[in-house]
């Protein structure tokens, strides 16, 4: 195999990693996913839920409040890692011709017979 044979195998390779990242994400979005369903209706008052108020209620209400917020933030940077990974793995197991084309002119080459770089 020549240096050209390598770096496919390592283009396709990265692809391969990057796609499986992307999978790992996906359980990521679901579990922020479930979070922002159940934290949904984090303004309905407390009452409402059967405790009888006080300052427990203002404790729980921000806790709710704060768990909200962090799973849709979970949930946004989930679907950012999951797009730009998946994006990225495909391009590269599809196609990647610019990162091989990038490759094949960053190292200049060898020739055998002579055994110094050529250009």
């Amino acid at each position: 195999m020549d240096r050209t044979d390598w770096v496919w195998v390592a283009v396709k390779a990265l692809g391969i990693y990057f796609l499986a990242r992307a999978v790992m994400c996906i359980s990521s979005f679901l579990s922020s996913a479930f979070n922002i369903w159940v934290f949904w209706d984090y303004r309905k008052p407390i009452a409402a839920l059967g405790s009888e108020g006080g300052a427990l209620d203002s404790v729980i209400g921000v806790t709710r409040n704060a768990l909200f917020r962090s799973a849709l933030t979970g949930l946004v940077d989930s679907v950012f890692w999951l797009l730009v990974l998946g994006a990225l793995g495909i391009y590269l197991l599809r196609r990647g011709a610019i990162l091989l084309k990038w490759a094949h002119l960053s190292v200049p080459r060898v020739s055998e017979a002579t055994a110094e770089p050529t250009q």
